[in-house]
Order: C-alpha cells, then structure tokens, then sequence
C-alpha cells in the first residue's frame, strides 16, 4: 500500500508539473493574462510551493486589480502558514472588491472561528449562506462552529479548561482531566518544535 500510495502520489505531482509547464508556455506569450497566473498559482499550491503560489496571485492582481478570487486565495495561503493577520487582510480585500462573493464570506467565517471571534463568524456564514444557499464550505464551517459550541448532547458532562484548551467528555472528571492535560502537553510540545507566525486564541 505504501508503494502503491507514494507512486500515486508521485504520478500527481508529475501531472500537476506537466500542467505548470502549459501555464509557462501561455503566460512567456501573454504576460497579461491574470488567469493563467492564477491557475498556476493553484496547481503551485498543490505542490505546497506557497512562495510561487503567492508570486502568480500577486501578478493576477497586478494585471487585474478586481480580480477578487485570487485575493480570496492570497487570504487561503496565508491562514494555511497561520499568518491571520495578513489572511483576514485579504479576506477583507476580496469582499471589498465583490460585496457578494460568498466564499470570501465563508473563508473570513473560518478564520473568525479559529480566532475565537465566533458571533464574527456566524454573522459572516448569514451572509455566505443568504448569497449562495449551497456553499459547502459555509455548510460545514456551521456544522464544526454549531458542534463546538454548543457540544455532542450528552446527559452529563465533565469539563477541564487549560491554558489553550476546554476539554469535554462524558464518561469521568478523572478521564476529562487526563485528555485536557495530555492535549495540552501536546500542544506545548508541537508550538516548540513548530512555533506558530501568529498564536490563535482558545
């Protein structure tokens, strides 16, 4: 399976650079053609080449100022590298471009949640959802924000709070309080060996 998983795998990543090879040839003959930079741009994101990814939504902006779905992506890369600031930047640009792109809406949703911003984010999944009644991703993002705040309808719940999680659980205090301090070791330990840009709220 691992054999057969990582000649997949590899099988993608030929395709994928077979297809950037196309999007050179088209942008060396047309250097103000903002789509085929943006398509790079996502087959580069494939490839987690974030940097050229960037570059090629870059130049899609320069040629095309209004083009407000690479901002959107802009926005997606930065939240990828935890860069919040910069990702609600352009979350915001792209919005502000076209007042009704529901994925602009949907993704500044996720990262209003992931900020501990959750009435932000709600109120920006309203909007995703009232423009576009069958956006998935605003779909989920209220399934995922509705599970943890409101949480699974158990009939008794433990509950621990630590420095950067609130732990739950139905089975025991004693149980609760093993996971809260096991997930919080992990985090302490993981924010060493990968420390974050920007530190998301609890």
């Amino acid at each position: 399976n691992e054999l057969e998983n990582s000649s997949n795998f590899e099988s993608f990543q030929s395709e994928v650079a077979d297809l950037i090879e196309e999007y050179d040839k088209i942008i060396a003959e047309d250097k103000t053609f903002a789509l085929a930079y943006y398509e790079r741009a996502l087959l580069n994101e494939q490839l987690d080449d974030d940097s050229k990814s960037q570059e090629d939504l870059d130049n899609a902006l320069e040629v095309m100022p209004g083009f407000y779905e690479a901002a959107k992506i802009k926005g997606d890369i930065c939240m990828k590298n935890s860069q919040f600031d910069n990702a609600l930047n352009w979350y915001n640009k792209s919005i502000e471009i076209n007042s009704k792109y529901s994925f602009g809406y949907s993704s500044r949703a996720y990262l209003y949640f992931v900020t501990d911003e959750v009435k932000l984010a709600e109120a920006d999944l309203d909007k995703a959802l009232k423009l576009k009644d069958d956006n998935v991703e605003a779909l989920n993002y209220r399934r995922n924000i509705k599970h943890v705040t409101d949480g699974p309808k158990w009939p008794v719940c433990y509950e621990k709070e630590t420095e950067h999680y609130i732990v739950k659980t139905d089975i025991s205090q004693e149980r609760c309080d093993l996971y809260a301090d096991s997930v919080d070791a992990m985090y302490k330990y993981y924010s060493k060996m990968f420390p974050l840009k920007e530190q998301p709220k609890k």
